[in-house]
């Protein structure tokens, strides 16, 4: 599994001066850890250590879990600089229909245009045509409001809740239409 996430074009090595998803590892936990430790940015997600030795560690017991291809995580790269980070875990083969969680995602502002609808559908790459699940699920705060209605606009199909948080499906075909209708920006961003 993981030499297929290494072989998907959303981690080809062209797309590097503009955009692309890197294989988060060592070298990226004082950037990971700053982003975490933003309380604007991470108001939505669980909570983590501000010290770069945890990330560290945290990191390296995930690069264990990344060779058995359990889960990703992925720097998002913009223009050559790291601006971001989002995540693929709770891989779930021995299930009808296969599906695989993704989250722990944060692009501070400014982002640039286009530059998270482009990093869900690079997820939904590796998620769908690189590793052939049958869906994601994932789970989103219910008052991370401007995430919820960026998923349910992309084609998310909520399937329940708890008291803090919605949880959703997303089919590849909600995908497919994603990337169809926006096909010509994101072509022009993977340099395509």
């Amino acid at each position: 599994m993981r030499e297929a996430v290494l072989a998907t074009p959303a981690l080809d090595p062209r797309f590097r001066a503009h955009f692309r998803l890197a294989q988060a590892n060592a070298r990226d936990a004082a950037f990971i850890c700053r982003l975490r430790s933003d309380p604007d940015l991470n108001q939505h997600l669980n909570s983590s250590s501000a010290e770069v030795e945890d990330q560290l560690r945290w990191l390296q017991a995930y690069k264990l879990r990344e060779a058995q291809g359990r889960e990703f995580y992925f720097v998002i790269v913009f223009d050559g600089a790291d601006i971001g980070v989002v995540r693929m875990y709770d891989l779930r083969l021995d299930q009808d229909p296969t599906s695989f969680a993704w989250g722990s995602w944060i692009i501070p502002p400014p982002r640039p245009v286009g530059l998270v609808t482009f990093t869900a559908l690079m997820i939904y790459e590796i998620g769908f045509d690189a590793l052939g699940f049958q869906q994601a699920h994932f789970e989103v705060r219910k008052d991370n409001v401007g995430v919820v209605g960026f998923h349910l606009r992309a084609g998310a199909i909520q399937v329940g809740e708890d008291q803090e948080s919605f949880h959703y499906v997303y089919p590849p075909q909600a995908y497919r239409r994603l990337r169809a209708a926006s096909a010509d920006r994101y072509a022009q961003l993977r340099g395509a």
